[in-house]
């Protein structure tokens, strides 16, 4: 663990680069992505997919937000991350940032746990665990609560000569101002024109040369902007939520 200006950061952090796909060319990089990488063995069916729903706690003011849009070199976000259709199954997730690496870190939820956070209040750390602790202090501090669900279809793959680089294609990614993970896709709007999708790429040194050649030959445009930012964006532009 690093300690950097009071704050702290995980060992082993890596760099993550995300892409906005057009609709005209997702299928073939999808086939050029898959010369070179093997689909997640966690993934469900022939596919390779799975569905995710997050739900991202932000302050009245959202700080996490305008974090983000400001370039501020350290940050975190919190979010509640399920694998639909299961919602039992909940983790609490901090993913952070410093300048551009990243990192993880998560911890199950009890039911009790769970609905505390929703209703407002601090969830029980059983086991001392640090994650619920780091969220105690920042809802402290900021006042945290949920304010949007943001679901989408991940197709998963790993490289296939360096299997620490992970490859995801996310699509109809959609946004729901949410207080719970109950909500329904009724209530959502669309995040990106529609069929246009998102790749990231995670590794932890360099990254590939064939990811520097699919870029190169779509041209594909680097986003910078995260898809929580991007969903409160579609959610204030259609009036489902003020802006702050």
């Amino acid at each position: 663990m690093a300690i950097v200006n009071g704050k702290f950061f995980p060992k082993g952090m890596r760099h993550e680069v995300k892409f906005l796909i057009p609709p005209a060319v997702k299928v073939a990089v999808r086939y050029d992505v898959g010369s070179f990488s093997v689909l997640d063995s966690h993934a469900q069916g022939d596919t390779g997919t799975y569905a995710i729903r997050s739900l991202y706690m932000d302050s009245l003011d959202r700080a996490s937000y305008f974090e983000k849009l400001d370039g501020v070199l350290l940050r975190r976000k919190f979010r509640i991350r399920v694998y639909l259709p299961d919602l039992s199954k909940r983790n609490l997730e901090i993913k952070g940032r410093f300048g551009d690496r990243i990192f993880k870190r998560k911890a199950a939820l009890t039911q009790k746990q769970y609905e505390a956070i929703i209703s407002g209040h601090n969830p029980d750390p059983e086991g001392n665990d640090e994650v619920l602790r780091e969220y105690w202090v920042r809802r402290a501090q900021k006042r945290m609560s949920p304010l949007v669900n943001i679901d989408y279809v991940r197709t998963a793959y790993f490289g296939r000569s360096d299997s620490s680089v992970r490859i995801t294609f996310d699509a109809d990614i959609r946004a729901m101002a949410a207080r719970s993970l109950d909500t329904t896709l009724a209530a959502s709007v669309p995040v990106f024109p529609r069929g246009a999708e998102v790749l990231e790429i995670k590794f932890d040194n360099l990254m590939p040369f064939w990811v520097h050649g699919i870029v190169k030959k779509y041209s594909l445009q680097n986003l910078a902007v995260s898809k929580y930012c991007l969903g409160v964006d579609s959610l204030i532009e259609s009036g489902r939520i003020p802006f702050a």
